[in-house]
């Protein structure tokens, strides 16, 4: 049995072939190209984190300035461009030993019993500054001997609109941290 001329024709088959698979090609593209930008810029913010820390532990300070200012100019210079500084957030926390990071003092919860510390509620003091501490640390650079947690976090854009077609805010949070201990400078034990 003769087959139908129209069933027979092979003309624009590659044309149709092209049209099912390139739209696989270049999602795959897109997702090859995000996920390849979203490894640089954290590589080169966790890079940027490792040579500020470096920096910060020693204690020194370039002339007319402050050693803050100088550990946030090290992360802008190295981070190549890929990270916004006015939109990144770049903090440095303060603790007298690695054992204090993100652990509250304790208290005892019996003024209101809600699992929070709340004003007048007894507490055990462990790093003797006269307050209660919720294990987030003290704001700075740190001083000699003390334990600095430096974190960088950014909402990089995506390159493509590949997170936008599906519904998505068009950006990712990227991380990165790092902890030392300061060198014990200007004598200090």
């Amino acid at each position: 049995m003769p087959r139908p001329r129209l069933l027979a024709a092979e003309d624009g088959a590659t044309a149709i072939e092209m049209a099912v698979a390139l739209p696989v090609l270049m999602l795959l593209l897109m997702v090859m190209v995000e996920s390849f930008a979203l490894v640089w810029v954290n590589a080169a913010m966790e890079s940027a984190l490792r040579e500020a820390a470096r920096f910060g532990l020693t204690g020194w300070a370039p002339a007319g300035t402050d050693r803050r200012a100088a550990i946030m100019d090290i992360l802008r210079r190295r981070t190549l461009g890929l990270v916004d500084d006015s939109s990144a957030t770049i903090d440095m926390r303060v603790f007298g030993d690695f054992g204090q990071i993100g652990v509250p003092e304790p208290f005892d919860d019996t003024l209101v019993v809600n699992g929070r510390h709340d004003a007048g509620e007894e507490f055990r003091d462990i790093n003797g500054n006269g307050r209660w501490d919720d294990g987030s640390g003290d704001e700075g650079a740190g001083g000699p001997g003390q334990v600095v947690l430096y974190t960088i976090s950014y909402r990089s854009p995506f390159l493509t609109p590949l997170q936008r077609w599906i519904g998505g805010a068009g950006e990712t949070l990227v991380r990165a941290s790092a902890v030392v201990r300061n060198e014990p400078w200007d004598g200090a034990p």
